[in-house]
């Protein structure tokens, strides 16, 4: 990736700080970038230092601070505004404005009480996420596979269900790009197969109906649960009980269907793999009568990713 870019991904991560640092007290954030770098401005900067470019992040609405700095105002549903694209090209500017709401997570969390919850999947074109016996390696890129450590970097947890916990024995951390490591989360009762997680430092935490862990590495969490079943909004209220504020939500099947079936979802990210599979498994819900009952994505981004395609959006509310 282009210098430029590490530096604007590096400018993400300290705003993501800020943000963290005092959730509910920012309305803006701005960063003083020069030929030597950058540094965050306290307080409400005069933008006067005419050698240096500012970057601002706000979530009230404020003056532009001229016409060479960059203004990028998030509203109260995580959308994003670019009130002055500054010296930013177009792809600088996309990439900026694609990943700041994920850097404000913790100042949405403390107005809505719980955690913001994202989801991510990647699927063929026929909307398969993997094939029957649950294979779903090589259906991302390289391209999106930075792209998830990008979004595992901005959030405070990941959470993946028990069972691909079992098959795919992910280590859930950052690699790909410079960031922390999110807090590591499992949902389900089976209390084996962790191995995987303990190998790095870092907070694991299961969530589980009635399950008990020998290892004191692990935080458990028994949960209200219907015969094993955790409804996904007592989950996102109890995660930000204790402090995480935004959770990545990485499958499976059965895991991410639940989250969107009950509409626990804040932000949906489709990678579609250029593949068809023709069976496996895929998104399971209550099936719908008509077309126009079907979930709907709205303020719907599409980015190419090498071969295949990025759709990212919210859900559409109910008609009331």
């Amino acid at each position: 990736m282009p210098e430029t870019f590490e530096l604007l991904w590096n400018v993400l991560l300290d705003f993501r700080k800020q943000f963290h640092q005092n959730p509910s007290g920012l309305d803006q954030v701005t960063a003083a970038i020069s030929s030597e770098g950058f540094s965050m401005v306290p307080g409400h900067p005069s933008f006067s230092d005419r050698r240096q470019f500012y970057l601002t992040v706000c979530t009230i609405e404020m003056d532009c601070p001229g016409s060479h700095n960059s203004l990028f105002f998030i509203d109260n549903q995580l959308k994003v505004q670019v009130l002055n694209q500054g010296i930013l090209n177009e792809q600088e500017t996309e990439f900026m404005s694609f990943f700041l709401p994920f850097c404000v997570m913790p100042k949405f969390a403390c107005t809505l009480r719980r955690a913001v919850s994202i989801v991510h999947l990647a699927q063929s074109i026929d909307g398969r996420m993997a094939t029957a016996n649950h294979n779903s390696r090589w259906i991302s890129n390289s391209e999106n596979l930075v792209f998830v450590h990008r979004m595992r970097a901005l959030s405070d947890a990941i959470l993946i269900g028990s069972n691909t916990l079992k098959i795919d024995k992910p280590a859930l951390t950052v690699r790909n790009v410079d960031g922390p490591n999110p807090v590591k989360i499992v949902i389900g009762n089976s209390a084996e197969n962790f191995e995987s997680l303990l190998k790095g430092s870092g907070r694991v935490i299961h969530l589980a109906g009635n399950a008990r862990h020998k290892n004191a590495q692990i935080e458990t969490i028994n949960l209200h649960h219907n015969a094993g079943y955790i409804n996904p909004h007592t989950i996102l209220e109890e995660l930000y009980r204790l402090g995480i504020c935004s959770v990545y939500i990485e499958g499976g099947a059965f895991t991410t269907s639940g989250f969107i079936r009950e509409r626990a979802v804040d932000i949906i990210n489709f990678y579609i793999a250029p593949v068809i599979m023709g069976s496996g498994l895929s998104l399971e819900f209550n099936g719908i009568a008509r077309v126009e009952d079907a979930l709907e994505l709205q303020d719907c981004r599409f980015m190419p990713m090498g071969e295949g395609m990025l759709v990212s959006g919210h859900l559409k509310p109910l008609d009331k």
